[in-house]
């Protein structure tokens, strides 16, 4: 028997009550975001590789979700969406812009607030920090931090229409509950993320559950697409420029503070170290690249 979607609700409506795609296409969506997660963990275990095809590795991740989000967007060939119901209210006003950025921004100053907290503990608990895997995938030249522009723009766009636009509403139909919808796609968001470290996967799936809560709220997929360009460009490219001219801040810091009380860095490195530590951390929170607080707080 042909599995077919039911009509979706209108973008404005509480709550999902019917599925808006078929279980299979839902099904397949899942399977490539697991292949894009499993070659991600791969790769991160051959970092001389990664740090040498790093634009390679850019053009792939902006393909893959690409293929992912078209194939989403022909939805409406076996009735299910079109990526204007996924979208929700697209007002073109300045106005509405301008709110819906400032939203944006509120959104990410409470994100990293929330995820600095949530990261200190499971950090202290995992005993984990940042992973090669994600300082290699930092852009590290000119070339690549305008690449990387294009990564953070293709990821605002294809996750927040994958996650919280398709798949956050799939949920919701499938459970009939709004709150469901919200906490399954953020750990599914956690789980394509597994690159990142066990403990990063339950940082990011808060962070996704809380991009979730704004698509809901604001019935829009805009003020999350600006929150998550915004955190992926700014702290992407800023932490790649400080890795570039100063790699020492990457990290945790347990081995730069023995040799800092070893006496191998000069006074005036140490004070440098401890000022861009300090930009850096809520940066890599703010950003979703999560790490250590412990450490970084011993400069």
């Amino acid at each position: 028997m042909r599995d077919a979607a039911a009509k979706p609700l209108p973008p404005d409506s509480g709550v999902e009550s019917v599925a808006i795609a078929p279980a299979w296409h839902t099904l397949v969506v899942l399977l490539l975001f697991a292949a894009m997660a499993a070659a991600a963990v791969h790769g991160g275990h051959n970092p001389a590789a990664q740090i040498h095809h790093r634009l390679l590795g850019y053009a792939i991740s902006m393909a893959a979700e690409w293929l992912i989000f078209g194939f989403i967007a022909i939805g409406p060939l076996w009735r299910g969406p079109s990526l204007k119901a996924l979208g929700g209210r697209f007002s073109p006003t300045l106005r509405s812009v301008a709110l819906d950025l400032g939203v944006a921004v509120a959104y990410l100053l409470a994100a990293d607030v929330l995820l600095a907290a949530l990261g200190s503990f499971l950090g202290h608990l995992m005993k984990a920090g940042i992973t090669e895997s994600l300082k290699n995938a930092l852009p590290h030249t000119i070339l690549e931090d305008a690449v990387f522009l294009l990564v953070a723009l293709t990821a605002a766009i294809c996750e927040e229409t994958i996650f919280r636009g398709y798949l956050q509403r799939q949920f919701a139909g499938w459970t009939r509950n709004a709150a469901a919808g919200i906490v399954l796609q953020g750990i599914a968001f956690g789980a394509a993320h597994a690159y990142q470290g066990t403990n990063h996967i339950i940082v990011i799936a808060v962070f996704g559950c809380m991009f979730g809560w704004l698509a809901w709220w604001r019935k829009s997929l805009r003020p999350g697409i600006l929150a998550h360009f915004l955190q992926d460009a700014i702290g992407g490219l800023a932490l790649g420029l400080m890795g570039w001219f100063v790699p020492e801040v990457l990290g945790v810091g347990y081995g730069y503070v023995d040799r800092v009380l070893g006496g191998d860095f000069p006074v005036r490195t140490v004070a440098l170290l401890a000022l861009l530590k300090i930009v850096a951390t809520p940066l890599c929170y703010s950003s979703g690249n999560a790490g250590g607080i412990f450490g970084p707080s011993l400069f």
